[in-house]
């Protein structure tokens, strides 16, 4: 038996926030790197038993995620695999040095666990960042991987893509992520071949051809349906184990600068991707051996996130035509609509090799051409030192306490955004909200949910919701992945407050959720409408009643105890499914008790 809540109002998709634009949904996240510890951690713990070190470790992390909620982003990208190592307790790789100086040690806590529940707790998806081949001068420390594996010496070695034995160990390691950490998503960046000679490799390979090239494919051509095969292997592990997960990869950003022919999976056929007008640079496709094109053609990746490290504008330094972003940034959307993925650019504001910097107004522009036409809808900046200005290092702000994280809510996220769904991905059907309640005293939101593992957005507004009215990014006060909410840091007055709860399930779709209207002179069970003894055009319906109207007329439902579940003025027939109980329905000035 369905149960009567009070003050509680159910609410359809049709309802509220029928239309959520590309401001109200948007990928803002921020490239973590703790490789060489470039962005965290910069205290390393020597001892794992100092609570000290630990302490402040863990803190570093937190400012981290405490400046992307700051700065209105939604995600953190944390590498946690740089080097065939890793930021978690892993069953097959050794400890990161990063976190300790020394490679193998064991900080004394699970970082990634830690920065799962804490970008949480903020509202905020945690992405598993993996470098699947690098390994360079740390191979000798990998206990489970073979000298046979590795192409390369010292610091550019890297496990042969081309190895069955390095395919299957490199997926066994991303599975064990994917079911052992409740991460949001899964990411690689542009480390795959090594850019290298042919002839300093050729044979090893020319071996390895003769036994796994079923389609007799040349040699970099196997070379890039090697990385293909890896990168297949890893959505169907996504898809078999939780496939709500975000598998994504951030190729380098630029393609390719010759027509390429890109083949379906048994290589019956192909599709034509022509370059980018005028662009010029190295050539991922036949440097790298990554067929982005490939990946999206065949559906194994959900988004697709180029590094576009370059300007957009002619008067920042080291602006070229060759690489210019626009165009490049329209080049990729156009490549990801074909098959219908998202593109999450990937955006620099950090000091790199060569003296490239971009400063605030170019990277303001980059944002202004990904809305424009819907290029792209996301946004992914590289590195978290510079957007957060660790330590002032970011020269184009004036303190510590200025950044990206003050200057991106200022000028492009004034509010908080949801996430992209994977719309290409079939999600359950989601459970309703019941229960939400306001605890006052306490400044806490509560409700129930028939399911785990679901996301909630909040919004308030300042007066009753119409149900015409739809929910605004404005509006939006956050994201919680618990069945509470507090609004301590929102309002101190609950006066005319109208509260929503909507569900979010972790592919990115909204569902329906619960209101809670302010209470009124009208709610009080002691001025419940009279009711007349004429008939009101109210009939039973399987689900509930059906209202005829000959005209406009406001229409106010209340329970048996005078709260009010439903209120609206129109001149349309109403159909209701009402929770089984006793109402009195009141139509303009006339009213009756039902029975439901």
């Amino acid at each position: 038996m369905k149960k009567l809540i009070i003050t509680l109002l159910c609410i359809a998709n049709c309802a509220l926030c029928i239309n959520i634009d590309a401001q109200e949904k948007e990928f803002r996240a921020s490239w973590v790197a703790t490789v060489w510890n470039i962005d965290w951690p910069t205290t390393q713990i020597t001892d794992p038993d100092n609570a000290t070190q630990i302490a402040a470790q863990k803190a570093e992390l937190v400012t981290i995620i405490e400046r992307a909620k700051q700065g209105n982003l939604n995600a953190i990208m944390l590498q946690v695999r740089s080097h065939g190592d890793a930021l978690y307790q892993s069953s097959y790789e050794p400890w990161m040095s990063s976190l300790t100086g020394s490679r193998g040690t064991n900080p004394g806590y699970d970082p990634l666990a830690f920065a799962i529940e804490e970008a949480h707790k903020r509202g905020i998806e945690l992405h598993a960042w993996i470098n699947p081949y690098r390994i360079g001068e740390y191979s000798i420390n990998a206990p489970q991987v073979k000298d046979s594996w590795r192409i390369g010496s010292g610091s550019t070695a890297f496990l042969d893509p081309g190895n069955p034995n390095v395919r299957k160990y490199t997926l066994d390691v991303i599975t064990e992520i994917i079911t052992k950490y409740d991460i949001d998503g899964i990411i690689f960046d542009d480390y795959f071949y090594k850019s290298m000679p042919d002839n300093e490799y050729a044979e090893n390979e020319t071996q390895q051809t003769a036994t796994n090239n079923p389609f007799d494919l040349d040699i970099n051509d196997w070379r890039r349906e090697n990385v293909n095969i890896l990168v297949k292997s890893v959505l169907d592990s996504v898809k078999a184990h939780k496939p709500y997960l975000r598998f994504g990869i951030g190729p380098f950003g630029i393609y390719s600068t010759q027509t390429r022919y890109v083949y379906n999976e048994d290589y019956t056929s192909y599709d034509k991707i022509t370059p980018a007008s005028g662009i010029s640079g190295q050539d991922a496709y036949s440097v790298l051996y990554c067929d982005a094109a490939a990946w999206l053609k065949r559906g194994y990746i959900d988004y697709i996130s180029p590094q576009l490290y370059w300007p957009s504008l002619s008067t920042s330094p080291k602006y070229s035509k060759g690489q210019d972003y626009e165009t490049l940034c329209e080049w990729w959307s156009d490549l990801a609509d074909k098959y219908n993925r998202p593109l999450f650019t990937s955006n620099d504001v950090a000091k790199n090799d060569g003296g490239r910097f971009n400063p605030p107004a170019d990277i303001s522009n980059q944002i202004n051409v990904n809305r424009e036409d819907n290029k792209a809808t996301g946004t992914i900046f590289y590195n978290n030192t510079y957007w957060q200005n660790r330590d002032g290092k970011n020269t184009h702000f004036n303190s510590t306490d200025e950044g990206y994280f003050t200057y991106l809510p200022e000028n492009h996220f004034p509010h908080i955004a949801l996430w992209p769904s994977i719309s290409h991905r079939r999600a359950p059907a989601a459970p309703d909200v019941t229960n939400l309640n306001l605890d006052k005293d306490h400044h806490t939101l509560s409700w129930q949910c028939s399911k785990e593992n679901y996301r909630f957005a909040i919004y308030c507004y300042d007066t009753i919701l119409s149900q015409s009215q739809g929910c605004k990014p404005e509006n939006l006060l956050g994201i919680t992945y618990t069945t509470s909410f507090s609004t301590l840091q929102y309002t101190d007055s609950y006066d005319n407050k109208t509260w929503v709860v909507k569900i979010v399930d972790r592919y990115g779709n909204v569902s329906s959720g619960a209101k809670l209207e302010p209470k009124s002179e009208e709610e009080d069970p002691t001025s419940l409408p009279s009711i007349k003894a004429e008939l009101l055009p109210i009939y039973n319906t399987p689900d509930g009643i059906r209202i005829e109207l000959n005209k406009r007329n406001k229409v106010t439902i209340y329970s048996i105890n005078g709260q009010i579940v439903y209120k609206k003025t129109t001149a349309d027939h109403i159909n209701l499914n009402l929770p089984k109980g006793i109402y009195i329905v009141t139509i303009g000035k006339e009213s009756q008790k039902i029975i439901i």
